[in-house]
């Protein structure tokens, strides 16, 4: 999936042609999500009906294995065919590409109610909230990412070369960054940080395919990750729709960026419905240009020129990504203070959201502007 920022999406403004990787056959790579005796059945007969198989991975802290293959020749039906014939109950897609989604004042804290009533400029967590990144790596040299609790783990191939570290840096400095700067601090304040490291280095940006996002989902689940942030949009993906439920029984809150394509539909994963879609607005609290716009927008979070300062290159962002970092922020606090579910979750944020659109939830803000007024003392 592209990653949720400004640049040319991978698979156009309505989804409608779906990217994915390619296999060695040059066709396009499939995986199949199930139980691990419905997978091997799977590998069985589609092995026997002349498709490759190309890896097979256990997602053992959802209960389930993942298979990619290459059709080599083989139509949808005809492999749709063989699984019925052998009972095999198993999802099914492309491996689908993602791509990145992210251009600055720090407005942010003052905008959702994050700020002090004392003359501090942070507003720490009032206990240690465990917040998983699904992206490129994240830059522990840089200034603000010093001293915050850090582990990551890289989802590539062994040929893959990763992506820049620039998005999943900013995004981490957005959340958690140290307050000993005087510009940009992170809105969460002591959280941790889990990397799963899935965007690699591609012809036309960083994209990371669907089977490296699937992993990345059960590793952070196994290390007991509280919330799940993937500000990364691409195609709707039966597969990964699959994973992401088992992800959502496991307990972690999963929050993802609605895209920037300027598009009447949901980037996925965040139109799924075990997912917080997370939009941008400015500093004035007008949508963000590019933002993509349908039924499934949930909220609206600042990210628009927001000011990012890494310690040598201060700029401005703009982008869906980073208004879901500062969603991700909030939804740390929320839990810091004792939400226990992604139902409490979504039932505060409801509670406190600042209508900004037409009156209830609408289509380019969701149920409004996220605020947390009340959650610093």
């Amino acid at each position: 999936m592209p990653r949720d920022h400004d640049q040319k999406p991978l698979t156009g403004g309505d989804f409608a042609v779906r990217e994915a990787a390619t296999a060695p056959s040059g066709s396009a790579q499939f995986v199949f999500v199930g139980s691990a005796a419905e997978i091997r059945k799977a590998e069985g007969a589609l092995s026997d009906l002349g498709a490759v198989i190309l890896r097979q991975k256990s997602l053992g802290s959802l209960g389930a294995s993942l298979l990619v293959v290459d059709p080599n020749g083989l139509s949808i039906d005809a492999m749709r065919s063989a699984l019925a014939k052998q009972s095999a109950r198993v999802t099914m897609d492309r491996n689908s590409v993602y791509g990145t989604a992210g251009t600055a004042d720090n407005y942010a804290a003052q905008l959702v109610g994050l700020t002090q009533t004392t003359s501090e400029s942070s507003c720490p967590l009032s206990r240690r909230v465990a917040v998983g990144l699904i992206d490129g790596p994240i830059d522990p040299q840089s200034p603000p990412i010093e001293g915050v609790d850090l582990r990551a783990r890289s989802f590539l191939a062994g040929t893959d070369m990763p992506g820049s570290s620039a998005h999943a840096t900013d995004l981490a400095i957005l959340i958690a960054g140290r307050p000993d700067r005087d510009q940009t601090y992170g809105l969460a304040v002591g959280a941790s940080l889990i990397s799963a490291v899935a965007f690699a280095h591609g012809p036309d940006g960083d994209i990371a395919r669907m089977d490296s996002v699937a992993e990345a989902l059960d590793w952070l689940t196994g290390q007991k990750a509280d919330i799940i942030n993937m500000s990364l949009a691409g195609p709707q993906n039966d597969s990964l729709g699959y994973v992401l439920e088992l992800v959502a029984r496991a307990g972690p809150v999963l929050i993802a960026a609605t895209g920037n394509e300027s598009a009447r539909q949901v980037s996925y994963p965040a139109s799924d419905p075990n997912v917080l879609a997370m939009t941008a607005v400015d500093i004035a609290k007008r949508l963000y240009r590019h933002a993509n716009r349908g039924a499934e927008v949930d909220f609206a979070a600042p990210g628009v020129d927001l000011l990012v300062d890494d310690g040598t290159d201060p700029r401005h962002l703009s982008g869906t990504s980073y208004a879901t970092a500062v969603g991700t922020a909030v939804v740390a606090h929320l839990l810091a203070q004792g939400a226990k579910s992604y139902a409490e979750v979504e039932a505060q944020l409801r509670t406190t959201a600042q209508d900004l659109g037409p009156v209830g939830h609408d289509d380019s803000f969701g149920w409004g502007l996220i605020r947390a007024s009340g959650l610093c003392k």
